[in-house]
């Protein structure tokens, strides 16, 4: 499996509402699987409208050691 790791300040979506900042995303190229990690509260909310915009699935969220944690598969 081959795992791209990508530090990012912020992401936009294609219509430019949501932002997502201080997060890494690490993208599973094997099955179109990424990672979302990131502290930012309100990134519940900006996450599902990004995954909704973007036309891709939300596979699980969970909340660990105050890092949101997203995993999002690309169809």
């Amino acid at each position: 499996m081959k795992l791209k790791q990508l530090d990012a300040k912020s992401v936009k979506c294609p219509d430019l509402t949501v932002v997502v900042r201080r997060f890494i995303f690490r993208e599973i190229t094997s099955d179109c699987v990424a990672h979302v990690i990131t502290c930012e509260p309100l990134s519940t909310e900006r996450i599902s409208h990004m995954v909704h915009q973007l036309e891709w699935e939300l596979l699980s969220q969970h909340v660990e050691n105050g890092e949101y944690h997203f995993l999002i598969r690309k169809p």
